[in-house]
């Protein structure tokens, strides 16, 4: 050993494998320090066993499943992409999901592939054969899959479990998310303990499932990316690029992955700094990335394009981020590449982008584009037009308060109707809940087999990205041009019938109707209630590119329009001058702000070698997801809380719609591990508006000074917790708030101090 310690203090180690080696030690300790596995001897005696021994049952006990690897040479790396993907028999990838697999099969080593194409061609599919290509050439030792919200993560979890079950791979399986012990599937995965199977003959062919199997060291928050097939929310990845403690350990739970990002449009100006320092250091680390959206401005491409490049340059000893003087090795990704597109970054030549043709028989889709006025009788007026013959309508607001509002007019309006409403303000189990539904009534046709004749979901952002659901017409608020795009791949998101004959006579033809803006002005006023959401220039800017248009055709505007709105600024009609250029100028002082914020807790680049000062001044321990989210995404600090409900008697229960039966809480004694499961389930995430500056303090010491089950301090699962308790009626107060809350509706807010009286929203 003293020979080994004198060899590594005289080499100089790259950077990247002191971290590596970094996140093995404190795994080693850990291992070493529990007592399950290396257990305590009474003081004053001697082991019975050597150390040897000891380590081996340690060993056995842990279980630990072999290197996740697929065999270059393997005849599974043939199956075809129907069954890959249970797609119909004989269904071939079509010109973009043919195209980034024919790339992902050329390249030597690690390397970044950004696809760009439009919402419903397939672009998951086409990532995860990329992905089993990648892996398969540079020896890849897992999967990551990053999407924005837990949503939209629930959602693609099965997917993935499909696909890696075709793989015929034993895989340790982890839900990376705050409420993944809430996910049905997953929950199921470790209950069953499965793990033990992974030690079973491998000539079995009747293991049952067993390939992918929840892993019970890997099952821990810290230390659950380290599995080899991992579906979280994209935060997951930013946390890498945020200084805090155990920081090697994310990075070694990317480091060998093959990592896919979706989304990624969604990386706004605070977010977009962690995301390109932490593709930076998956290139320096090795790791193949994937990157998924529906179209990028030009300067969000080439800059991940740039900071992937140059921690591969890390990676091979060469100096980072400086290009040779008057060379643009970006030139290829920067003006119009086509679309769709795909770019590769390699350590293989410069970056390039392919525009793969669509071909003959690609689907374009021409949707009618028209505005009405932003008021409830213009909305019940074009519905009631619209719907005349039935059909599903959708009408996406940029506030929650707006959704609440709209829904309760409708329900007046069309009584007869059903009037679902989907936004963020509901408990945990209802949210899961209420995206089972959507999918269940207006998803792909294959499993919304009971779609209502007529009915109306009136929607938040959830709605925009990554849920399958299919609507006949869509009204919405405006929004920048790439998330309005993102909308429309709600609108006829299926083919239904020959011709779309299986929709309503007049709905056959997607129309797009944006509201939310004074119209009778010039240029027009987005409405106030939202552009502190959405900046006021990217929206005029997307005014203007919409201008004396009357249809969108998707895929061949989406590129365009979006590059007209996020690019150079070219000459614009005078009466629209003054507003551009002073919403401009609040936008970049805006980003500006963002930047210097970001700069604070944003991880260094990677350096050749060297490990100290690399992650100092960090915020601490991530205790959970949203304290580290708090480091990684710019928004109004909020909080979480538990919901309690009172019976008439006064009794404390779950929310009685959560259980077939009541389940009165326990005041003196710690929850049974269903209930523990009930509970987490109510999880509330309070809006910005409970949670300002000036009030969140008084909020929070109110909640902690009413705590109502003192012995729940006992319990590992909800000790540190704040509860919110509502009465029989659904009714709370926060301050100078009342609160009601419904599974239908979600939660209700109103500041008593307006003088308004507080009315739930009728059912």
């Amino acid at each position: 050993m003293a020979g080994v310690a004198d060899r590594l203090r005289e080499s100089e180690i790259p950077q990247v494998a002191l971290v590596n080696l970094s996140a093995l030690v404190i795994m080693a300790d850990w291992i070493a320090s529990n007592e399950a596995y290396f257990p305590l001897y009474p003081v004053g005696t001697s082991p019975v066993e050597d150390s040897a021994s000891r380590v081996a049952a340690a060993w056995a006990a842990l279980d630990f499943p072999s290197r996740w690897e697929l065999n270059p040479d393997d005849d599974s790396a043939s199956m075809s992409f129907a069954d890959r993907f249970g797609l119909p028999a004989g269904a071939l990838p079509n010109a973009v999901q043919a195209a980034a697999l024919n790339l992902a099969s050329e390249v030597s080593g690690p390397s970044m592939m950004i696809i760009e194409a439009a919402m419903g061609l397939g672009k998951t599919e086409a990532a995860l054969g990329a992905a089993e290509a990648l892996a398969r050439r540079t020896g890849a030792g897992g999967i990551f899959v990053g999407l924005p919200t837990q949503a939209t993560t629930d959602g693609m979890f099965p997917r993935v479990l499909a696909w890696a079950d075709s793989l015929d791979q034993r895989s340790s399986v982890y839900l990376a998310h705050g409420k993944a012990a809430l996910n049905p599937v997953f929950e199921r995965m470790l209950d069953e303990a499965r793990y033990a199977g992974i030690g079973a003959d491998g000539a079995d062919e009747n293991r049952g499932g067993e390939d992918l199997v929840a892993h019970a060291w890997l099952s821990d928050r810290r230390r659950g990316p380290l599995a080899s097939l991992v579906v979280g929310t994209i935060d997951q990845a930013l946390f890498g690029a945020l200084r805090s403690r155990h920081l090697m350990l994310r990075h070694l739970a990317f480091a060998g992955k093959v990592v896919i990002l979706d989304e990624v449009h969604s990386a706004d100006d605070f977010m977009a700094p962690y995301l390109d320092r932490m593709l930076h250091w998956m290139g320096a680390h090795g790791a193949s990335v994937i990157l998924l959206s529906a179209t990028l401005p030009e300067a969000r491409r080439v800059a991940m394009a740039q900071a992937y490049s140059s921690g591969r340059k890390v990676a091979q000893g060469l100096r980072s981020g400086r290009a040779a003087r008057g060379i643009d090795r970006f030139a290829e990704l920067r003006g119009d590449i086509g679309y769709p597109a795909i770019t590769v970054v390699s350590d293989a030549g410069d970056p390039r982008a392919v525009s793969p043709s669509p071909g003959d028989g690609a689907r374009r889709t021409e949707v009618h584009l028209e505005h009405i006025a932003d008021d409830d009788a213009a909305l019940i007026e074009t519905l009631r037009a619209a719907l005349a013959e039935g059909g599903c309508a959708g009408v996406i607001h940029n506030t929650v308060g707006r959704v609440q509002h709209t829904a309760g007019v409708l329900r007046k309006a069309f009584p007869d109707t059903p009037v679902i409403i989907a936004h963020s303000r509901y408990l945990a189990a209802d949210r899961i809940a209420r995206d089972s539904l959507l999918l269940d009534l207006f998803g792909h046709p294959r499993r919304a087999t009971a779609r209502p004749a007529r009915a109306i979901l009136v929607a938040s952002q959830v709605a925009e990205q990554s849920l399958d659901i299919d609507l006949d017409i869509l009204i919405s608020d405006l929004a920048p041009v790439d998330l309005l795009f993102q909308r429309v791949g709600r609108l006829h998101r299926h083919q239904r019938g020959v011709g779309q004959d299986d929709r309503p006579a007049p709905l056959r033809v997607p129309r797009l109707l944006i509201t939310g803006v004074d119209w009778e002005t010039e240029p027009p006023t987005p409405s106030k209630t939202y552009t502190s959401i959405y900046a006021p220039y990217l929206l005029l800017r997307t005014l203007l590119e919409l201008r004396g248009r009357n249809s969108l055709t998707v895929p061949d505007d989406v590129a365009p329009l979006v590059q007209g709105v996020y690019g150079e600024q070219g000459d614009v009609p005078a009466e629209w001058s003054e507003a551009l250029a002073v919403s401009l100028g609040a936008l970049n002082a805006d980003r500006d702000d963002r930047a210097r914020r970001a700069e604070a807790f944003l991880l260094a680049e990677a350096r050749p070698s060297g490990l100290l000062g690399w992650a100092s001044d960090g915020i601490g321990t991530l205790r959970e997801e949203i304290s580290g989210r708090a480091g990684v995404r710019d928004g109004e600090e909020t909080f979480e809380v538990l919901v309690l409900w009172t019976d008439p008697d006064g009794a404390l229960t779950v929310p009685p719609w959560l259980s077939a039966l009541p389940q009165p809480i326990p005041l003196n004694a710690v929850p049974n591990r269903a209930l523990v499961r009930l509970i987490r389930g109510t999880a509330l995430r309070l809006p910005a508006q409970l949670c300002r500056p000036h009030q969140i303090d008084g909020h929070i010491q109110e909640l902690e000074a009413c705590y109502p089950v003192p012995q729940w301090h006992a319990s590992y699962d909800l000790r540190h917790e704040l509860v919110l308790v509502f009465d029989h009626q659904g009714c709370a107060r926060l301050g100078e708030y009342a609160l009601t809350y419904d599974h239908i509706n979600g939660l209700e807010v109103t500041d008593v101090r307006t003088g308004n009286s507080h009315r739930r929203t009728e059912l």
